[in-house]
């Protein structure tokens, strides 16, 4: 005598199926809407070089925007017009403003060439920086490029349509009751034409200098580069690119793009008389997507120690 079959088993590896992707979709949902929360990052540095015309000085520094397909110029600059109301005296960017994405290369695929993307992207670019021309920094608005502003040409004339200036192995002094401070800038350490030696010759041990480098992986070289008068010269550093590793598990950055690995990954850290703050900066490369590395801008204020 035949037994009746259970009419029910036949669906169980569709339901279990079902499960797996209804739990892979909250997944990707949780990583999106992480990606999509920037949280300001305050500290207080004390450093014993600052000048005391300047102690309280307030900086707030942003990095990699990312404007792209995927996260409008508007979007973005709506994020650093927002920032205005922590009264900042410096404003400080510290590159990747725009990078091609999961769209441009898909589309470069069926048949669209990347030159029409570039164009596109370079428009979003520009209209960014006239977003943000508005704010208002009474010490000034500086900005140095990262890797991915060299996927197009005319970031100075971008960079000028919301009144910043971009430094590429140079520097500002900033004046203030006839005491100085340099705020310095180096090319990309990867696709620029980074110069270390040109912008340490131009300082001396004793003055304060502020580095924007948008690759933290120049800050050994930076160490071992001495000022004109041989003295250690970079005060404090800032950089990004890491994206604090963009997914991070158990405290490593699965998607490192640094040749130190999790070295400089994401935080502060001290090294050869500098301090470094390597930032997960507010934007994503190729998908919106984070985990374990918060998206984040920072207001440093500096006090004399």
């Amino acid at each position: 005598m035949n037994r009746p079959q259970g009419r029910g088993k036949s669906h169980r590896p569709w339901r279990a199926l079902a499960l797996v992707l209804l739990a892979l979709a909250l997944f990707l949902g949780y990583m999106a809407t992480e990606a999509d929360v920037v949280r300001v990052v305050y500290a207080d540095v004390y450093l014993s070089g600052l000048p005391a015309a300047f102690d309280g000085t307030r900086v707030l520094f942003l990095s990699d925007p990312h404007v792209s397909n995927l996260s409008s110029p508007e979007k973005a600059a709506a994020l650093v017009n927002q920032l205005q109301a922590l009264k900042p005296d410096l404003l400080l960017l510290g590159g990747d403003y725009s990078s091609l994405d999961i769209e441009d290369y898909a589309r470069a695929l069926t048949g669209r060439a990347l030159s029409e993307a570039k164009v596109a992207l370079g428009e979003k670019r520009d209209q960014f920086f006239r977003l943000i021309s508005p704010f208002e920094a009474p010490l000034g608005k500086y900005a140095v490029p990262g890797n991915r502003d060299y996927e197009l040409q005319g970031l100075d004339e971008a960079a000028a349509l919301g009144g910043i200036t971009l430094l590429k192995n140079s520097g500002k002094v900033l004046t203030r009751n006839g005491q100085r401070l340099i705020v310095a800038g180096l090319d990309d350490w990867a696709k620029g034409g980074q110069d270390i030696e040109k912008v340490a010759s131009a300082v001396r041990g004793s003055n304060f200098v502020i580095l924007l480098s948008h690759n933290p992986d120049a800050l050994p070289s930076v160490i071992s580069q001495p000022a004109a008068d041989g003295q250690p010269w970079a005060d404090l550093v800032l950089s990004g690119h890491t994206h604090g590793g963009q997914i991070a598990l158990f405290g490593h950055g699965l998607f490192s793009s640094s040749i130190y690995g999790d070295r400089y990954r994401s935080g502060w850290y001290e090294d050869g008389g500098s301090m470094l703050l390597v930032s997960n900066g507010v934007g994503d490369y190729m998908l919106p997507l984070r985990l374990g590395a918060q998206p984040q801008v920072h207001l440093i204020t500096l006090y004399k120690k």
